[in-house]
C-alpha cells in the first residue's frame, strides 16, 4: 500500500491557496522494550505515547471526537491496545474505530493512510465503523465501538500506530 500527504507551514499554505484539510496538534511516541510483551506492546507505553501528543496538543481525552486505533488484527497486539484504551477512556465516551479489517495491513503505509481516513471522516463529521466488529470481550466492553459509523461532533482525533520491536506512535489531528 502507499499513502502521502503533503505537510506545509500554515502561512505558506495560504499564500498559495492551498485547500487546508487538517492540523498535526500533537505527536507522541515511546518504544515498549519489555520481552514479555513479544510482538505486542506494554499498555502503560502505549498509555505514555498517547498522554505525550495529548500534552503536546493541550487536550484532555474526553475533547477527542474519536480514536482510530492500530488495530492489527492480533490477538496479543490489539488485547495490550485495547486494555490501554479502555484504562485511557474510562471517565469518557470517545469512540474508538480500526480500519485495517478495511484496508488490509498496508505495511508502512498503513498509519498514514488511517490518518488520512480520520481527516475525511472528521470531515464530514463522521466516525469511521470498524468493519465485522460484532462486540467486545467483557474487559472490553466500556469501549464506544461500532460496526457502523457514527457521528461526530468534535474536531480532534488521535490515531496510533505501533510497530514490531516496541515503537508506538500517536498523532492528535485537528480537522479544518
Amino acid at each position: 500500500g502507499g499513502a502521502a500527504v503533503l505537510l506545509e507551514d500554515h502561512d505558506s499554505a495560504i499564500r498559495r491557496g492551498a485547500t487546508i484539510l487538517g492540523w498535526i496538534s500533537g505527536v507522541g511516541n515511546t518504544l515498549s522494550t519489555a520481552p514479555e510483551h513479544g510482538l505486542g506492546v506494554s499498555p502503560e507505553a502505549y498509555q505514555a505515547a498517547v498522554a505525550s501528543a495529548l500534552q503536546e496538543a493541550g487536550l484532555e481525552t474526553r475533547e477527542l471526537g474519536f480514536v482510530i486505533a492500530h488495530g492489527s488484527g492480533t490477538r496479543k497486539g490489539d488485547g495490550a491496545e485495547l486494555a490501554a484504551l479502555t484504562e485511557l477512556l474510562a471517565e469518557d465516551k470517545v469512540p474508538v474505530a480500526a480500519l485495517k479489517a478495511q484496508t488490509g495491513h498496508m505495511g508502512a503505509a498503513s498509519d498514514l493512510a488511517e490518518i488520512i481516513f480520520g481527516l475525511r471522516s472528521a470531515s464530514i463529521n463522521r466516525v469511521p465503523g470498524t468493519c465485522n466488529f460484532s462486540g467486545a470481550e467483557a474487559a472490553f466492553s466500556t469501549l464506544m465501538i461500532s460496526k457502523l459509523p457514527q457521528p461526530a461532533s468534535k474536531p480532534y482525533f488521535l490515531s496510533t500506530s505501533l510497530g514490531i520491536g516496541g515503537q508506538i506512535s500517536t498523532v492528535v489531528v485537528e480537522r479544518a
